[in-house]
């Protein structure tokens, strides 16, 4: 957040409470959610695993990574993985 202002040119408390009332979340949160979104095309396109994955989003470990998933998206990622493979096969 703090860089994000400075960039911006403005206070990051302004820039927080401003964020948060037209978006409806804070930024780490938002920053969240869309880390999370892009890591389903490497979890439905690529083999790489939930490990290198995770590093790839600048996460600390597989594990801090799997719990920030299934909070935004409901599932883990192996169960988000195994789900869509599933459905895959079946059409």
């Amino acid at each position: 957040v703090d860089s994000i202002a400075k960039h911006a040119g403005v206070h990051p408390g302004y820039l927080s409470k401003v964020f948060k009332e037209s978006v409806g979340v804070t930024i780490p949160e938002y920053i969240n959610q869309k880390r999370m979104e892009e890591s389903k095309y490497f979890l439905l396109h690529t083999k790489l695993s939930l490990s290198d994955i995770a590093h790839l989003f600048k996460y600390c470990n597989q594990s801090y990574y799997t719990k920030k998933y299934k909070k935004y998206m409901g599932v883990t990622p192996r169960q988000f993985r195994n789900i869509m493979s599933n459905s895959e096969e079946t059409n």
